[in-house]
């Protein structure tokens, strides 16, 4: 009898965040008038969800404070009153508790509560109209219909003596406009407009990998606002197909049926191998992933460098200050705000128009200020005396494994077939013999793979 000796070894780390904030989803623009609508996301040390927990949500610029409670998923949604918003920046801060350090002749290591900090830009019209489209939770499925919710405010001042509003929306993907509509709103009142209706987005495989939805409307004096968004959607094909074997198991070198359902005068291709091969090769597998990263495009965004961008936007406003009970007033740079001609980029869609649809400029103001003469020090060479000596070590390699039995991985699978051809004539199933040849007494799974 011999004693054996097991040796192992393992770590573990150690951290200080005991909690952490992240937002799931929010929106870097705000619309002023619009709810700011954010989702953030409560965990711990172990990135594990935090249900059932109090986070603290502040928005200095728009004079809001408040708390909610965190889901079972560790999620809060946040929303956030725009109106009173007078500058171009929302900063967004959420966090779960305050540490207070204690300090009793050491100082230990404190817990760390990680924050969630956001800052949004606003989005420019002159007549203080907006429009935006909700987002949509995680990726879509397909085979479904999806609603998205459109928020818009209008001012009332200027839609003279009109009965409606309307709103046209364009569906991209793969770099192709698919789908475009329109949605009329009624104007009642002499309040101005404000309400939301919903969209529907058909998700399906004409949207596929990454659809893009553009709404917008036109006022009377010409300007143009609106809103894109960008959703995923999964990899799907429209032909189903299904396969099974006859039986789960059976003898080498014996008839095995395959049972294929698929729509009728499909023309499938059938492919049966061991599953060692695609461990060879994985990158040889079908799928409907490698099928959609042969797609030449699968979004388009902004324009091709190859594109002229050079625009005529107009001259810029000149810059006067305007005094108010005799303080001087400068205009804001806008040049972090957005405007329609980029939410048309974003759809990279090049837009032959008269709207507006560029906000204005803020000419840039030069100051001359009176030079100012100093002495400065002479500049000093700094010389370099003799190299760096660099410190190279050496290790000896040690083959551990020298006295192991040497293994041999099996690359010849005679037992299996690529690649046929099968169509169905009739809406009922179809019974695919095949007979395979004898091999060498192996245990082989063979996984099958049916297209359509």
């Amino acid at each position: 009898m011999h004693d054996v000796e097991l040796t192992g070894r393992a770590s573990s780390s150690i951290t200080t965040t005991i909690t952490k904030l992240s937002f799931v989803q929010v929106d870097p623009h705000f619309r002023r008038g619009i709810p700011f609508f954010a989702q953030v996301r409560l965990e711990d040390g172990k990135g594990h969800a935090m249900p059932g927990q109090l986070v603290f949500i502040t928005a200095p610029e728009a004079n809001h404070r408040s708390n909610a409670t965190t889901d079972q998923h560790g999620l809060v949604q946040l929303s956030i009153n725009t109106t009173s918003i007078t500058g171009n920046h929302l900063t967004l801060t959420v966090k779960h508790k305050d540490v207070i350090p204690c300090y009793s002749g050491y100082r230990w290591v404190n817990e760390d509560n990680q924050e969630a900090h956001h800052t949004a830009t606003s989005v420019f019209s002159h007549t203080k109209s907006f429009v935006r489209l909700e987002p949509l939770p995680s990726r879509l499925r397909c085979g479904q219909a999806r609603q998205v919710q459109v928020h818009y405010i209008v001012s009332q001042s200027f839609l003279p003596d009109l009965k409606e509003l309307a709103f046209y929306y364009v569906i991209m993907a793969k770099g192709s406009i698919v789908w475009t509509g329109f949605h009329k709103q009624p104007v009642e009142n002499k309040d101005d407009l404000k309400g939301q209706f919903p969209v529907s987005l058909p998700v399906g495989s004409e949207l596929a990998p990454i659809a893009r939805l553009l709404i917008f409307s036109i006022l009377p004096d010409g300007e143009m606002f609106g809103d894109s968004a960008k959703y995923e959607i999964e990899y799907c094909l429209d032909n189903k197909v299904d396969l099974s074997f006859s039986q789960a198991q059976q003898p080498p070198a014996s008839l095995a049926h395959l049972r294929l359902l698929a729509s009728p005068q499909s023309l499938c291709a059938l492919r049966a191998v061991d599953q060692s091969v695609l461990l060879l090769k994985p990158e040889a597998k079908l799928s409907a992933t490698s099928v959609y990263e042969l797609l030449p495009v699968k979004d388009l965004n902004r324009f091709p460098d190859t594109l002229d961008q050079q625009e005529d936007t107009g001259e810029c406003v000149a810059h006067q200050n305007v005094y108010i009970n005799g303080i001087p007033y400068a205009p804001v740079s806008n040049s972090d705000e957005k405007d329609m001609y980029m939410f048309l980029q974003d759809m990279g869609l090049k837009v032959f128009t008269n709207s507006q649809i560029h906000k204005p400029k803020v000419c840039i103001q030069t100051q001359e200020y009176p030079a100012a003469y100093a002495r400065y020090a002479e500049p000093v060479a700094l010389s370099h005396r003799g190299a760096v000596p660099m410190v190279m070590t050496t290790m000896d390699v040690v083959d551990r494994a020298s006295g192991a039995p040497e293994t041999t991985m099996r690359t010849y699978f005679p037992e299996t077939w690529i690649w046929d051809l099968q169509r169905l004539e009739s809406v009922l199933p179809a019974q695919y013999p095949h007979h395979t040849r004898p091999g060498p007494p192996l245990l082989l799974l063979l996984l099958l793979r049916f297209y359509g």
